[in-house]
Formats: structure tokens, sequence, C-alpha cells
């Protein structure tokens, strides 16, 4: 039975994270791909410069695709969490675009990388009991904190471990009954 403070699949994955982490850590691993670390230090806020010798319209060319593709991905990723909840989750194309602009433009000040809605942690949110926003408010917010303060621990993390998480994730989203 699921507890009501920690949704089981959180137990499984941490164990998993721990366990190939130290493994590893302590093995001296060298070959095996972590995370690696987050530089905090280059993070500025200021507009973006294009490249000397970059016109507006070859940034335009490149950016027009990359920003219906990341459109179409959010929309679709919120409307299939909207079915999963059977409508309960507020789906509104506008809001959910208007949100990606201005997250896209909050990164690029900040030298991030463009941001689009994607279903994993939406479809996590939902199985944990998420019902409000609210979560992924405190998503954005304890990984922040989570990489600001413990970005040594972060370092270490490998990928595979990572992998298995988003694998573990990825199944618990097939309905086996819809596929066959």
């Amino acid at each position: 039975p699921e507890s009501e403070r920690v949704p089981f699949i959180w137990i499984p994955l941490a164990l998993g994270i721990i366990i190939a982490t130290f493994i590893a850590y302590e093995l001296d691993w060298t070959e095996v791909a972590t995370v690696g670390s987050v530089d905090f230090t280059g993070l500025s806020l200021m507009l973006p410069e294009l490249a000397t010798g970059t016109s507006w319209l070859a940034l335009i060319a490149v950016a027009l695709p990359l920003a219906v593709l990341s459109a179409a991905e959010s929309l679709i990723s919120a409307k299939a969490v909207d079915d999963m909840s059977a409508g309960k989750s507020g789906y509104n194309a506008n809001a959910e675009l208007f949100g990606q602009g201005i997250g896209n433009l909050a990164s690029g000040i900040f030298g991030g990388m463009s941001v689009t809605g994607v279903i994993v942690r939406s479809s996590v949110n939902l199985q944990a009991g998420a019902r409000t926003r609210i979560a992924a408010m405190a998503h954005g917010i304890i990984l922040l904190v989570v990489a600001y303060f413990f970005f040594d621990l972060l370092a270490i993390i490998p990928l595979a471990a990572l992998a298995g998480l988003l694998v573990t994730i990825a199944w618990r989203l097939i309905k086996v009954k819809i596929v066959i």
C-alpha cells in the first residue's frame, strides 16, 4: 500500500540511485558517466548577444522551427496529462504557450537553454497525488535548492541511475491494455 506521505515509486528509485552512486564512487570507476558539476559562477542576468557575423534572419531561421516543435511538444504533453487526470488539470493551450514563452525568456536572460513542457514530470506529479500546479512550482524550487546547495552530490550520480529512473517512469506511463 502506498503511503500518504511518500509515494511508493520513490523508495526503490531513491535506493537505486544511492546504491549505484555509492558503488561507482567507492570503486572509483572513472569510466562511469556521471551528471558532472553544476557551475553557478557564470550565472548572471544579462541580455543575450548575437555572435559576431550572425544575422537576426539566421537566428530566426533556426529559432522558428525550434519554437514550433517545442510548442507542439508542450501542447501534446499538457493534453495528455489532462486526459490522464480525466480533464481535471484545466488544460488551456493559450496559458500553456504563454507560460512556455515566459519561461524561455527568463531562461535566455540567465543564459539557459530553451524549455518545454514534458509529460514525465507532470505524470509523476499526477501519479504521486498532486492536485494543483503548486506541485510543479515546488519541483522547480526543490530542483534549484538541490542544485545550488548539493551540487557536489549531484555531480557523482551515474547517468545510468538517472536512465533507470526515466525507464521506470516511462514504464508506469504505458497502459498495456491500450497497446495490446
